[in-house]
């Protein structure tokens, strides 16, 4: 293939959003580095910076760097031939005729995110829950503590891995290495993602587990949140839309989702205030949308944003102004507390 072709592949595949497609939880451009060992306090503070301007990353401190074809190589372990065939893929591109972009490409790798890949592993994820526990005592008092009920906890099958190398041996009874790797559910050590986020947030759609995300307890443990190998088929709570409300709220993050949930609110949510995705526009057409992200600079910068691209779109949309400083679920705490206080 001509360097002008692998550049033209590289420039239809934007690198924050393959990143996210990855897993990859990044937040004012910033995440963690591939090689935490690399690192004195295993990049517990993100140093991997991805520049949007020049489509590349360049870790700050170990000094890895590249651009969206070695972000692949050294995020799943693909070939290069493999990279090229999955980024062609993803764009779109002709890998047929070939008529308009000349890409000699061969037979898709297993690695495809087409429209239904969700649909191939939610037989997987459903073995998985189910050999999960509901959230122990620990578990379920950090969720009191975020102002959760048990309600919540029940109607959001909010689920703990408490024994993640139990769950990995029984699943490989079940299920072959390389169905449990295509899955996401194991990552590049041969370990369960969740072996250190035993919190399981599942994403479902159609009532069926389509994405699976782990959060840690343990304030040592950075990041908080890890998420499973594959790209993220749909935001938070999608299933809402099945009772075609009025309006619905496009918040950040899981928490955030849950709390809105608690009070009764209508809510998506989407990993990171870049995580909202364009072909995602088109479940929204029909629906209000009020746009919630966190109220720091960067909050509010993509929430301006993506409620001007959701009008471009069609879409009745608007952003919800925090306070200062405050996110949703620290929002509704200082306000519950505030009651309890009889202050209002």
């Amino acid at each position: 293939m001509k360097k002008e072709q692998i550049e033209r592949l590289k420039k239809a595949n934007n690198i924050s959003d393959v990143a996210r497609d990855l897993g990859m939880i990044i937040k004012n451009n910033m995440t963690h580095c591939f090689y935490p060992d690399r690192h004195n306090n295993n990049d517990i503070h993100p140093s991997l910076y991805i520049n949007p301007n020049y489509q590349t990353f360049k870790c700050m401190a170990c000094g890895v760097n590249g651009d969206v074809i070695t972000l692949l190589q050294l995020k799943i372990g693909l070939s290069f031939t493999e990279t090229l065939e999955f980024l062609a893929k993803r764009a779109g591109l002709d890998i047929n005729n070939n008529q308009q972009n000349n890409f000699k490409i061969n037979k898709l790798t297993k690695l495809s995110i087409s429209n239904n890949d969700y649909e191939q592993y939610t037989d997987i994820y459903e073995s998985f829950l189910v050999l999960c526990n509901e959230p122990s005592k620990e578990a379920r008092q950090w969720l009191y503590d975020r102002g959760f009920t048990e309600k919540t906890i029940s109607r959001m099958k909010l689920k703990w891995a408490g024994s993640p190398k139990l769950i990995f041996n029984q699943l490989r009874f079940l299920y072959s290495s390389d169905r449990l790797s295509e899955s996401g559910l194991v990552n590049k050590s041969g370990k369960l993602f969740c072996y250190d986020h035993k919190f399981i947030w599942t994403y479902f759609k159609d009532s069926k587990p389509v994405y699976l995300q782990g959060r840690s307890i343990c304030k040592d443990i950075k990041p908080k949140e890890m998420n499973i190998s594959k790209p993220v088929p749909f935001p938070y709570n999608i299933d809402v839309l099945k009772q075609n409300p009025h309006t619905v709220i496009v918040c950040e993050g899981v928490i955030d989702t849950l709390s809105l949930i608690e009070h009764d609110f209508l809510a998506i949510g989407v990993i990171g205030v870049q995580g909202f995705k364009d072909n995602w526009l088109t479940l929204l057409k029909n629906v209000k949308v009020k746009v919630a992200f966190d109220a720091d600079l960067a909050g509010q910068q993509a929430s301006e944003k993506l409620v001007i691209k959701m009008k471009n779109f069609g879409i009745n949309a608007e952003s919800v102004i925090l306070p200062g400083g405050f996110d949703i679920n620290r929002f509704f705490l200082v306000i519950e507390n505030m009651k309890d206080a009889k202050v209002i």
